[in-house]
């Protein structure tokens, strides 16, 4: 249970790092489209 708990947090740190960074992608593309 707890090696599966780790698994699982693990999976959710790299989810929402990659959703920080798509979030971020978007603003710089919205940031960007607005600038030239």
């Amino acid at each position: 249970l707890a090696i599966g708990k780790r698994a699982g947090l693990k999976l959710q740190a790299r989810a929402s790092i990659l959703g920080g960074l798509l979030l971020l992608a978007i603003g710089i593309e919205i940031f960007l489209g607005d600038v030239f």
